[in-house]
């Protein structure tokens, strides 16, 4: 049976105004918009935590108590290749673009099995959102799915290979076509955001496609490869989870990965690296090899922030400190480069953003490890 994705979530041409938060373009006849791509097993409501107000692809909105605030709008998203959206009871919907996939390989014994799975995952996303301090409004004209509810078929987990990168190059263009109806292309630039498996989405994509458009690539928890992650990560569980992938999921050990692709990064792109050192799923170690290599081939726009407290699901809703660190630094990046920011972020993440974002890498590995 084919499987509905529904994947374009923007507000077009809405101010970037969040509970008294105003955000200044350097360039006000240039639109900068946002394309967000969420980690493995989650849906693009994770985008909440990062936008704390937007319109989902289900036409859903969605709104964050708990997260910061650094993509702006208009703002785009999308679920990969494992998740799955819960069907609304039938009605009249609206239609919107999909993506078609192809039909699953389950048999009917398979999906007998995988019920109370799926009933455990509805109720654990349901939990999740709560925690996370997401709120769903009901859509006005409902198209069949909704973020509610959905579940993760971890046979189609790709890890930001083929697949992952097939589905969020049509959510690039659905974007860049939602866009350019109002705003010519000349006059627009887009800033690439991923979280985790999303990281290496954005950092693949880029480096592969080289879209002309990209202002700016932020990657948070980044890996260079699943390996290396293997090699240096102090959780057994996750070298469990790394031991099953060829076996469970569409992963490839032999397929794309993002240290793979240094070469093909475009040079003059901005990029912010943003890792952990209590990060065990996703190791500073990954991100700082990437940055690493990077830092060789001559980039100069390259950046890295480590922080020390936040886990791998917890970035951007770590302690106070850290939240506010991440938020401003972002926005101070964001300044650096002449892209959309907040002032008052901005200033307070100026300092560390000059003084700490770009260490030689040799010299920090040294003093992390001691």
């Amino acid at each position: 049976m084919n499987v509905r994705f529904l994947i374009i979530s923007i507000l077009l041409y809405a101010p970037c105004t969040y509970a008294g938060t105003t955000w200044i373009n350097p360039t006000p006849e240039v639109l900068t918009s946002y394309l967000y791509a969420p980690g493995v097993l989650s849906s693009e409501i994770l985008m909440g935590r990062y936008c704390p107000h937007f319109v989902a692809s289900t036409g859903e909105t969605i709104t964050c108590s708990r997260g910061i605030e650094v993509i702006g709008l208009p703002a785009s998203s999308g679920n990969l290749s494992e998740i799955m959206l819960k069907p609304l009871k039938k009605k009249k919907f609206h239609t919107i673009p999909e993506i078609q996939q192809p039909p699953s390989t389950n048999s009917f014994l398979t999906n007998l099995l995988l019920v109370p799975f799926k009933v455990m995952w509805y109720t654990a996303s349901s939990i999740g959102h709560y925690i996370f301090g997401f709120k769903i409004k009901k859509a006005d004209k409902p198209n069949g799915r909704s973020l509610r509810r959905y579940w993760a078929d971890p046979a189609k987990v790709n890890l930001a290979q083929e697949q992952d990168l097939a589905l969020f190059k049509e959510i690039y263009n659905q974007h860049m076509s939602m866009i350019a109806t109002h705003q010519k292309p000349s006059n627009h630039r887009l800033v690439l955001y991923g979280t985790s498996r999303g990281s290496a989405t954005v950092f693949n994509f880029n480096a592969l496609e080289q879209p002309h458009n990209v202002a700016a690539v932020i990657c948070e928890g980044l890996f260079d490869s699943i390996s290396h992650i293997y090699e240096v990560t102090k959780s057994s569980w996750i070298k469990f989870l790394i031991s099953l992938l060829p076996k469970v999921s569409n992963f490839k050990e032999d397929g794309i990965l993002p240290i793979k692709l240094i070469d093909k990064v475009p040079m003059n792109t901005p990029i912010l690296l943003i890792t952990s050192l209590k990060d065990t799923t996703v190791p500073w170690q990954c991100t700082m090899n990437i940055y690493t290599h990077l830092r060789k081939k001559g980039h100069k726009n390259v950046h890295i922030l480590i922080l020390k407290k936040a886990g791998h699901t917890w970035y951007p809703q770590c302690n106070k400190q850290e939240r506010a660190l991440y938020q401003n630094v972002v926005h101070a990046f964001y300044k650096h480069y002449g892209l959309p920011y907040i002032a008052d972020y901005a200033q307070q993440g100026q300092e560390y953003f000059a003084l700490h974002t770009q260490p030689e890498p040799t010299d920090e590995a040294k003093k992390i490890k001691e």
